[in-house]
């Protein structure tokens, strides 16, 4: 038994250094997630900022570390729609997306960001911040564009046709008077020519 017990204890400690090995395989592969990546702790009926990746710090400028156990309450107090996705998410353990204008509590930046909330069990919701700005303004400008030309080519219609209409009057009045001149010479050479015949 002395000796079970000496097997259990180095089969105990190998499974421990297994568990430690995959443990920070598993902190690397998320420190090295190349979107920022929050971790939220359900805390009572909160949730609290425990975690966050190496993306995080350099979207944020190194500001995040200064939130870490904060709670989403007092960090979204003006954004009740990302509380509610959170809390959702965790409450359905299901994965919640959503765009939105969203002002950085960190730097205080104003960008648009794709928020994608994630289950993790048995506590957690993991929060993925894509910075879509600049394709979200490049979205806004070619809508722009393609309004504008829509416009421009209407214009370009009516000009075109009101040209047209200008055209065919001047026609009309030009060859009018022609025709009128042709008729009046005309029926004056004609009015001569009886005249002379006479």
């Amino acid at each position: 038994t002395n000796e079970q017990l000496k097997n259990e204890i180095v089969e105990r400690a190998r499974m421990e250094e297994a568990l430690r090995q995959n443990e920070e395989m598993l902190r690397s592969q998320y420190r090295g997630i190349p979107v920022p990546t929050f971790t939220w702790k359900k805390s009572g009926d909160d949730f609290v900022l425990v975690d966050y990746n190496k993306a995080t710090e350099d979207f944020t400028q190194g500001l995040i570390s200064n939130f870490i156990g904060r709670a989403i309450s007092e960090l979204y107090h003006d954004r009740p729609d990302i509380i509610q996705d959170i809390t959702v998410c965790f409450a359905q353990t299901s994965t919640i997306r959503r765009e939105s204008p969203y002002r950085m509590f960190t730097t205080e930046e104003v960008k648009y960001i794709a928020f994608t909330s994630s289950y993790v069990p048995p506590d957690m919701v993991l929060v993925h911040m894509e910075d879509i700005t600049e394709s979200k303004l490049s979205r806004e400008n070619l809508m722009r564009s393609e309004k504008n030309l829509k416009i421009l080519s209407s214009q370009l219609i009516t000009a075109k046709e009101e040209e047209r209409k200008r055209i065919a009057h001047e026609l009309h009045d030009s060859v009018g008077q022609y025709l009128s001149s042709i008729k009046f010479n005309l029926e004056n050479i004609i009015s001569r020519m009886e005249k002379g015949s006479s």
